[in-house]
């Protein structure tokens, strides 16, 4: 059977009007056929009639099946798709799509101003483009990127219209070699460089660091398994591992203002010593390259130089002021009752020295996933404001993250995509909730986890979080006895606070704010609850 011939002949008896293509044929017990055709098109049962007849003439008789597949993708249509796609979500790209090329995949071959590439890079935008691609089309996509000099042209255009993303870097100084050559280069953010490459510059501190060794060289026979186990012991000398064949290597971890990365060092038999020198806090600067496999993102230098960091150890941001008006998510006001009131004839509520004349922000997030420096993101803010000891506001939105909520998230907060489509952005929930927390304490449960959430996306956003930070966790820990775990449900219950849908964020807070204003009474002058 000749496709090319079915094809023609389908297409000529429709008119022309669907674009046949096949998709794939299985030559069985009969013959069975699968067909695409023109999206934005419908394929009448008239000509879905015509088609079987064509065809059964052209088999003489074989018996056959064939399904009609919506959605065939030609050149001119994924040029336009990706025309289109970039228009409409990265209008601020200068580009030109100027050629797609099929042989078995769709190659699309863009042109982008060399000014845009870390832009490009950092936002993974030709993986979102092929991801775009994949949800319509049957097909497989690759994109190629040509960054070019002088697309841009700044007479013809005004510099707002055009977002050109400079490269981000950190100046170290007082470099000290360890290993390796003198690095000339400046670092650039950890956040934005973890695509495979021969050649980086990462600063930061070191937060892990540990030394390791491959397996002794020994020969099967007498002793061999009693001198496996002596090897394993971690207080053998160093030199005595190296004497009998073990070779060194160490793992670490860098981070840096933007987010970290794991690497691995293979040194040279004279760089052992030179390396036994770094310990865990050292700010280094190391150039390298970075390798993505199966395992994950890797780095692995081969210069190393201790260093000084700036003093200013944070991204540039500019910041916003507080609006003067809530925008997007409005507070609502909560009559909060405890049993205290209900039960208490008193006509003055007593208030712990610790709550009176303060304003108290108690706040819990649902994410994304669990680490905000690697791209995960906030879908839930629930807030309840604390004044003079008393819930009086309650602050709640879904946010829309902006990329998918993994399945293993959504079972923990169900919470899922079709939830948040119309939800506020991050930069839009974070301009309202920003207002509701000026001045105010910010207490929550385990709290350096929903911190760092609201640190980072905040300042992402322009809004610096730079309030005071409670962790209510820490108070439990100290003034809550005799319990198995200091979960906040099982808290809650030693206290006989109700604990409705945990891990929906609002309620949550509701329960860490009773659970504080409860024990707020234990608490003396000199205690620091704040995160650790």
């Amino acid at each position: 059977m000749q496709n090319e011939q079915i094809e023609e002949m389908l297409n000529r008896v429709t008119n022309n009007k669907y674009q046949f293509k096949f998709k794939s044929v299985n030559l069985a017990e009969k013959c069975e056929i699968e067909l695409l055709y023109s999206d934005g098109t419908i394929l009448s049962p008239e000509d879905k009639v015509k088609c079987r007849l064509a065809i059964s003439e052209y088999l003489d008789g074989y018996p056959f099946s064939v399904k009609f597949i919506k959605n065939y993708v030609s050149e001119t249509i994924v040029k336009d798709f990706v025309e289109n796609y970039l228009h409409k979500n990265f209008a601020s790209i200068v580009f030109k799509a100027h050629d797609v090329v099929y042989d078995k995949i769709f190659v699309v071959t863009l042109d982008i101003a060399e000014e845009q590439e870390q832009y490009v890079v950092s936002q993974k935008i030709l993986i979102k483009i092929i991801e775009a691609l994949k949800a319509k089309y049957e097909a497989e996509f690759k994109i190629v990127a040509n960054y070019l000099p002088n697309m841009i042209d700044f007479d013809s255009v005004e510099e707002k219209e055009i977002e050109i993303k400079k490269p981000k870097t950190i100046v170290c100084s007082n470099k000290q070699i360890v290993i390796g050559e003198e690095i000339a280069g400046d670092a650039k953010y950890i956040r934005d460089n973890k695509s495979a490459t021969d050649s980086i510059i990462l600063c930061g501190f070191i937060t892990h660091y540990e030394r390791r060794f491959t397996k002794p060289k020994i020969a099967e026979g007498e002793n061999a398994e009693e001198k496996i186990e002596y090897y394993n012991n971690p207080d053998v000398p160093l030199e005595e591992r190296i004497a009998a064949g073990q070779k060194v290597y160490y793992k670490f971890t860098l981070e840096d203002f933007t987010g970290l990365i794991d690497g691995v060092i293979y040194p040279k038999k004279d760089e052992v010593s030179k390396l036994e020198e770094i310990k865990e806090n050292d700010a280094v600067i190391m150039e390298g390259k970075i390798e993505v496999n199966d395992y994950g993102v890797t780095f692995r230098p081969k210069s190393i130089s201790k260093c000084s960091l700036p003093e200013k150890w944070e991204e540039e941001i500019e910041l916003k002021q507080e609006k003067a008006y809530y925008e997007f998510i409005k507070p609502q006001k909560m009559v909060y009752t405890d049993q205290i009131d209900i039960f208490s004839n008193l006509e003055i509520r007593q208030v712990a020295p610790f709550l009176k004349d303060k304003e108290i922000v108690v706040f819990d997030f649902e994410t994304t996933g669990l680490h905000p420096y690697e791209g995960d993101k906030i879908v839930e803010i629930g807030a309840v404001k604390v004044i003079d000891g008393a819930i009086v506001e309650s602050f709640r939105t879904l946010v829309n993250p902006e990329r998918r909520i993994p399945a293993e998230s959504t079972a923990v907060h169900h919470i899922k995509d079709s939830d948040v489509v119309d939800a506020p952005k991050a930069e839009q929930a974070l301009q309202d909730f920003y207002k509701f927390t000026r001045g105010c304490l910010l207490v929550g449960y385990n709290v350096g986890f929903d911190y760092s959430f609201l640190s980072k996306q905040g300042k992402e956003c322009g809004y610096n979080f730079d309030n005071k930070v409670f962790d209510c966790y820490r108070l439990a820990q100290k003034y809550v006895k005799k319990i198995k775990n200091y979960k906040l449900i099982t808290v809650a219950k030693e206290l006989g606070v109700t604990l409705d849908n945990a891990h929906s964020a609002l309620y949550d807070t509701i329960a860490t704010a009773e659970v504080m204003i409860k024990l707020a009474w234990k608490i003396e002058p000199n205690d620091d609850f704040s995160p650790i």
